[in-house]
């Protein structure tokens, strides 16, 4: 058994107790309990750097910690924003 646990950005900071339980069907059952904590660590601030404007084109890096995702977001007005691009999808099942 594979247990693959992603935490959210919100869970940075936390332990979180994990319990697995399985069983057959065999005659006679069998079963086993495992259980274990996960320390889901503190996040440091992301940033941007400097931005260049050249040819009708934005560019700047924004550098911070690995593993949780990064979106960027557009607005015309400061009220309505759409993200154009996110990084570190999660691979689906």
């Amino acid at each position: 058994m594979v247990l693959a646990f992603r935490p959210f950005v919100a869970q940075a900071g936390t332990s979180n107790f994990i319990s697995r339980f399985v069983a057959d069907n065999g005659s006679p059952s069998s079963s086993a309990t495992q259980s274990f904590s996960i320390l889901v660590n503190a996040l440091n601030p992301a940033w941007l750097g400097q931005g260049s404007y050249a040819g009708s084109q934005f560019a700047a890096s924004v550098s911070g910690d690995t593993g949780p995702d990064y979106a960027l977001r557009a607005t015309a007005d400061f009220v309505t924003w759409q993200t154009i691009f996110r990084t570190n999808l999660p691979a689906l099942p």
